[in-house]
């Protein structure tokens, strides 16, 4: 499903409904309930292995999701994500400013009804968010990524142990078909499947682990995230790894610490290799190879955030399109507005 004018169409969706949706009660069952609603610039930088430029761009993203409630229980729903970009690792349209041509479109990218017919049990199907678990797009799929399919996830640890055990059973893809509509027929076509668990061992220490398998290809992936105490030369640390058994083995992790810097402005810093064979569907500003990387976030009012993130790949004997990569971001939370505003 494609859109034209994404900023108008955001922008009514926001100020309208979002506006009569907040003015219900905090306990009211709204059948309308807006979830995001961002309007993103960046400035992009990418220099590839063999010295040359190829992306010096201004881009602009705009993301939309929301729940639509069919009874007042919130037991059954209707979930959608909209966004910008024209891909499976791509949520970003160019300005004309820079490289490449302008481009403006908005797909709806996730579609799906969500059941819960019992407490700690949701069933969900249709066009959906691939499940990360502590895993970060770094070692596992990009976070714009898509599947067409149907999930199971029982959230009753007193039961199963783990906080959260989903199995998903999808297609993966098409890459260059992010209009969910488009890839309905794909329901007859599917090659993911994909068992998790997750476990909050306690408020500091979080953990999951996955078994996924596209098309033969059979990845297993585990994170763990600590908390730190106050004082700790790092708040957070997140260690992610994965190897994958079947079809060109091979494995990879990645490690990522976080320090406040001030009460506001917060930089993580990592490293991170992801083997050759890996494909292109991770993180678009990681992808393959061995690298450093850095992002710094800072909140510049309650409603405009500023991200800036800089990566450098090294030690690689293989080609790399993003050897060299800074993307500076500033993002307007259009619901965060409405909310100051009710």
């Amino acid at each position: 499903m494609q859109m034209r004018h994404p900023l108008a169409l955001a922008l009514c969706l926001s100020l309208g409904w979002c506006g009569s949706a907040f003015a219900q009660t905090p306990t009211a069952a709204s059948w309308f309930e807006p979830q995001t609603v961002t309007l993103s610039s960046r400035y992009r930088f990418i220099e590839n292995s063999a010295g040359d430029v190829t992306a010096n761009q201004v881009q602009f993203k705009d993301v939309f999701r929301a729940r639509f409630n069919v009874d007042r229980d919130r037991r059954f729903s209707i979930n959608v994500g909209a966004g910008s970009g024209s891909s499976f690792t791509s949520s970003w349209d160019t300005t004309g400013i820079g490289s490449g041509n302008p481009s403006a479109d908005l797909y709806v990218k996730q579609l799906y009804a969500s059941a819960a017919p019992v407490h700690g049990v949701e069933l969900q199907v249709g066009g959906l968010y691939i499940n990360h678990g502590e895993n970060t797009e770094v070692t596992s799929y990009d976070d714009d990524g898509y599947v067409m399919g149907e999930r199971v996830t029982l959230r009753r640890p007193s039961m199963a142990y783990f906080d959260e055990v989903s199995f998903t059973r999808a297609a993966l893809g098409s890459i260059a078909m992010p209009g969910v509509i488009r890839r309905v027929k794909l329901f007859g076509h599917q090659n993911y499947w994909q068992a998790q668990v997750i476990k909050h061992v306690s408020d500091s220490v979080s953990a999951s682990a996955d078994f996924t398998e596209v098309s033969g290809a059979e990845t297993l992936r585990a994170a763990v995230a600590f908390h730190l105490p106050k004082g700790a030369p790092v708040s957070a640390v997140r260690i992610e790894q994965y190897r994958r058994v079947t079809i060109e083995p091979a494995s990879g992790f990645a490690v990522i610490a976080e320090r406040p810097v001030t009460a506001h402005f917060r930089f993580q810093a990592g490293y991170a290799t992801i083997d050759p064979s890996y494909g292109s569907l991770n993180g678009d500003r990681i992808q393959r190879g061995r690298r450093i990387f850095g992002t710094a976030t800072i909140p510049l009012t309650p409603t405009v955030n500023v991200q800036l993130f800089a990566t450098r790949a090294f030690g690689n004997d293989f080609t790399i399109t993003n050897r060299t990569r800074f993307d500076a971001v500033v993002t307007y939370d259009v619901l965060a507005a409405v909310r100051r505003h009710q």
